[in-house]
């Protein structure tokens, strides 16, 4: 099978596509005939070197962490899935291979795709739409008729977040740019700033809850506009010392993001909030759920995918193509 593979470390990677054994399967998992992958910043960010300190890959290792496609196999422990089952997921962050015709994966961590979506458009659901419920669900436990603000929410984690927070009875305010607005609006935000005509910061004030897709630049702004005890949630910042917990790093590692945190944390403390880092991860059982709130909202159908889409040969070109189009979903198809 092609799959793509990162040989080495560099500001100026290149993914080198090979031909490769298909993987075997252990008996709790399925192989998937990729049909889509999607191809992500978290995939430059790797490719750098940028998360060595946290996940430092033995290389050559083949990157794609978010693919949808058709079950073509399965071990023999796995009973709730069938071979030609419609099916997408978001690979563990240990065990990437996305990029790849087939792919391996737990039973544990695929759900059947949501029949309102085509396959292909599925594959740019997992990770953003991960992110999103596990912020709103683990993290902050959100309650109905509390105000939540999406800073960047342009883009694939805005319309997941803005679908699930509804979903969860939120306020929802989205700042991004001016081409967002119309999707943000049908999935239904009840408000969108853009950022080039209006400061949120200006029209924006006691929230309960801030979500951050820009990093580590927009926190004491976003601080600002919480009310006390309110809580700022980062996709894009810096690890704080409780991610390192859940992540069960060892000493090294724990004490290492203690230093990169430990202004996020003072600011925390200065205006009186609390800071959250999270990385979404894989879960099943959590993306069926977000199959069924696709499934039962309409406007998805109505939403306009913007998107690069590319072939496995191309898989470089995609990657420059997410640098230059951040708010974009590009998919490479199979």
């Amino acid at each position: 099978m092609k799959a793509a593979e990162l040989l080495e470390y560099s500001e100026k990677f290149k993914l080198q596509v090979v031909d490769i054994d298909i993987p075997e399967i252990k008996p709790s998992e399925v192989l998937i005939k990729v049909v889509a992958a999607s191809v992500n910043d978290i995939d430059n960010e790797i490719g750098r070197g940028e998360l060595k300190n946290i996940f430092d890959y033995k290389l050559p290792q083949i990157l794609g962490s978010e693919v949808s496609g058709y079950i073509e196999k399965i071990g023999d422990d796995v009973e709730e899935f069938e071979i030609g089952d419609a099916v997408y997921t978001r690979l563990p962050i240990r065990q990437l291979g996305g990029f790849a015709e087939y792919v391996a994966v737990d039973m544990d961590y695929i759900a059947k795709a949501p029949k309102t979506l085509k396959l292909f458009q599925s594959s740019t659901v997992p990770f953003p739409a991960l992110a999103a419920y596990q912020i709103l669900v683990d993290r902050l436990t959100v309650e109905p008729g509390k105000t939540l603000f999406i800073n960047g929410g342009s883009g694939s984690f805005g319309s997941g977040a803005i679908v699930i927070a509804k979903a969860m009875g939120l306020n929802v305010i989205v700042s991004g740019n001016r081409k967002f607005r119309n999707n943000a609006m049908i999935l239904g935000a009840d408000k969108y700033i853009d950022y080039k005509v209006l400061d949120y910061t200006q029209v924006v004030d006691r929230v309960d809850y801030v979500i951050d897709a820009l990093g580590r630049d927009h926190f004491e702004d976003e601080m600002k506009i919480l009310k006390t005890n309110g809580d700022l949630v980062s996709l894009n910042g810096i690890p704080d010392n409780a991610f390192a917990k859940r992540q069960k790093f060892g000493w090294l590692k724990k004490h290492k993001i203690k230093k990169m945190s430990a202004n996020v944390e003072s600011k925390s403390d200065e205006y009186r909030v609390k800071y959250h880092y999270v990385l979404s991860r894989e879960n099943g059982k959590q993306l069926k759920k977000i199959s069924e709130i696709i499934d039962k909202t309409d406007c998805i159908k109505k939403i306009k995918f913007e998107r690069g889409v590319f072939k496995i040969e191309q898989i470089n070109e995609a990657l420059d193509y997410v640098k230059k189009h951040h708010t974009e979903k590009v998919i490479i198809l199979f």
